[in-house]
């Protein structure tokens, strides 16, 4: 089917090969079926993966038993990954993180040089936001901050998420809470051009958790994205151990939202084919052009405390009439 473009759709498009964003085009498409087995069998939580050249990369929450602190893998056809030798991609975390624990990681390239975004304890206790650079995704990355990026008081502050409108601007998406009471809300932020900091009096607020309904007063991991012509948000929601913990998506505004929940009333995906409580979802673009969905799932063992782990699974996505399918 042909595909009448607009003056402004070209624009986009044109900006797209420069490589200054990422801008998705939806047409009339097929869906392809989904993937019947984890992309990696190992634990590997959060994943996040970035393509650079033949090579992808992935990156993960620490494994189970906290080290790499960092994961990441590579791979160059995402069937088959690899560590490499030095698989903790963070080895040293900045003075005011007390270490126990780092989380949902998450990687942008900001010219020649490679952003890490990822969650970590601060020696108060508080949940925080930070940012690790280096020259390359397989180098070590190096956080040189003397204060989290990000700390909210009154709860959890965790899984960034950058992100890059048309118009070039940088912003950071993250689950925290909502004033005293502590609900988990998605927010926005813009940052600045080296992306380091985040500017102020830019917050938006994307969308709060519910107390009824699947996602169980919980939803996080956000992933926002400008594809098809429509801003969406993309969350997980529900306890993380559990098989009913799943994934929704959002229609919004703008970047900075509000957002309209299109998964309130059931998720966008849920279970399926051995994958239970699927969630911690990012997107990147394959060698082709196609969008790929990075997300874990626990195999037939629920839970850590039961042995279980949480493998990595890679679906392609597809958009159509500015709204995701997932592949049946």
């Amino acid at each position: 089917m042909a595909i009448k473009l607009t003056a402004k759709l070209k624009k986009l498009i044109a900006l797209t090969v420069a490589g200054i964003f990422p801008v998705l085009v939806a047409g009339c498409v097929t869906t392809s079926g989904r993937s019947p087995s984890p992309a990696y069998t190992g634990d590997f939580p959060d994943p996040s993966v970035l393509r650079v050249g033949p090579t992808y990369y992935a990156f993960a929450t620490e494994a189970i038993g906290g080290h790499p602190a960092i994961q990441r893998l590579t791979s160059t056809d995402m069937r088959a990954w690899r560590a490499p030798d030095v698989p903790d991609a963070l080895q040293a975390l900045p003075s005011w993180s007390d270490g126990t624990g780092n989380w949902a990681p998450q990687v942008q390239q900001l010219g020649n040089a490679f952003l890490l975004y990822y969650s970590t304890h601060q020696r108060d206790g508080h949940e925080c936001l930070s940012v690790a650079h280096a020259v390359t995704p397989a180098d070590q990355f190096v956080d040189t901050s003397t204060q989290p990026l990000l700390c909210l008081p009154n709860g959890e502050t965790i899984d960034p998420s950058p992100f890059i409108a048309p118009n070039g601007q940088r912003y950071l998406a993250w689950k925290g809470p909502a004033g005293t009471r502590g609900v988990a809300t998605i927010y926005t932020q813009k940052l600045t051009a080296d992306g380091l900091h985040l500017i102020p009096g830019t917050r938006g607020e994307l969308m709060k958790a519910k107390p009824t309904g699947w996602t169980r007063y919980n939803i996080e991991a956000p992933t926002v994205m400008f594809v098809g012509g429509r801003w969406l948000l993309f969350y997980s929601g529900g306890n993380y151990w559990q098989s009913t913990y799943s994934m929704g998506y959002a229609v919004c505004r703008g970047p900075s939202g509000p957002c309209t929940d299109m998964s309130a009333k059931k998720p966008w995906v849920g279970a399926h084919n051995g994958a239970n409580g699927p969630g911690g979802e990012s997107f990147f673009l394959d060698g082709n052009g196609k969008l790929e969905m990075a997300y874990h799932a626990w195999g037939s063992t629920l839970g850590y405390s039961n042995g279980g782990i949480r493998h990595m699974w890679i679906d392609e996505i597809k958009i159509v009439d500015g709204l995701p399918i997932f592949p049946r």
